[in-house]
């Protein structure tokens, strides 16, 4: 368990898994260099919990280097990569353990999405386009192809930790390449899929395992579009060093980040952007996003964030007239490049 500055959150966290360790289990938190009182608050679980394990880094290291780090102080065969402001379900720990019988490479939990106090019920969320326990063997080709087709969002390409049950030795054989994403937020999502050369089965569990506490992202310190960009360029950069841009996986990241950031969030965050740098920005990231969509969408949209709006039902009426227009000014887009 990964930590920082959470120690207004942590305790809720701790009180929903001490009751499930057993002799079998252990609790490892690695704080990243908290600066608020998160080391007081689990020695105070620490002295009613042997199982719990804390260690203390001089600084903070990021979100990259404390799951890595997390995952060497464990001794366990699996690690659960629970976040630390989220609240587990009853049973869960048992259920795992069950599971984790069967030897797979990775256990993919499903989740339940509430609000900022896990007190009221916002979505139960489904991580692929099926309700039924299915496993995947990545490595072979034909069966990557249906997992990834099935997949609803990024968890389904294990961007959200905390449904993340990995087994710790196939994490430590792919040690070598982990600081080549380091700092995008996403270094484990690559580490997975680096997994697949050397076989990586994939068991989705789709019940849920936890209760994930919404509004409380600690990557939005920057503003919400420096937080959309940390999810498409980490991710389809990930793609692209792994898959190939023009891969069939490739694709269907894409596919499922525009379920994440559908045309509607980016209409939303434009009519906020005054900047013409956040425009831009915005602009770079739809088109990265959307590479796949009509060209009369991308038009559209570049309409939206840098032509007044007086000057659109000229425009309009132009295209109607010639149609040729349209194939012009598209192809004077890349200006903005």
């Amino acid at each position: 368990m990964p930590t920082f500055n959470f120690a207004k959150f942590i305790g809720e966290t701790l009180e929903s898994i001490i009751p499930q360790l057993n002799d079998q289990t252990e609790l490892v938190i690695l704080d990243g260099g908290s600066t608020d009182n998160t080391k007081e608050v689990v020695q105070q679980y620490q002295s009613i919990c042997p199982q719990i394990r804390y260690f203390q880094q001089p600084e903070r290291g990021g979100i990259d280097k404390d799951m890595h780090l997390s995952v060497e102080k464990a001794q366990g065969e699996y690690c659960w990569l629970f976040s630390s402001d989220d609240v587990m379900q009853k049973g869960a720990i048992d259920i795992i353990l069950s599971e984790i019988k069967s030897k797979h490479t990775v256990y993919l939990c499903n989740f339940t999405i509430c609000d900022f106090d896990v007190s009221i019920t916002m979505q139960e969320h489904l991580i692929l386009k099926n309700d039924k326990s299915l496993s995947f063997d990545l490595s072979n080709e034909s069966a990557r192809k249906e997992y990834f087709a099935s997949a609803t969002a990024t968890p389904a390409f294990f961007s959200f930790m905390g449904s993340l049950v990995i087994k710790r030795s196939s994490w430590l054989e792919t040690s070598g390449h982990q600081p080549d994403f380091w700092g995008s937020c996403w270094a484990h999502v690559a580490r997975i899929f680096r997994m697949i050369p050397n076989g990586l089965t994939v068991k989705y569990l789709p019940v849920s395992f936890l209760r994930k506490r919404s509004y409380n992202d600690s990557f939005m310190d920057k503003g919400l579009i420096h937080r959309i960009s940390i999810a498409i360029d980490g991710y389809l950069g990930i793609a692209d060093s792994i898959f190939g841009d023009s891969s069939h996986e490739a694709f269907h990241i894409r596919r499922a980040l525009q379920g994440e950031f559908p045309l509607a969030t980016f209409l939303a965050v434009a009519k906020d952007a005054k900047k013409y740098k956040d425009r831009k920005e915005l602009w770079r990231l739809f088109i990265k996003t959307f590479s796949d969509s009509p060209r009369h969408t991308k038009l559209w949209f570049f309409s939206v964030l840098f032509i007044p709006s007086r000057v659109i039902p000229i425009l309009r009426f132009l295209f109607r007239i010639n149609k040729r227009f349209f194939n012009f000014f598209f192809k004077h887009q890349t200006v903005l490049d």
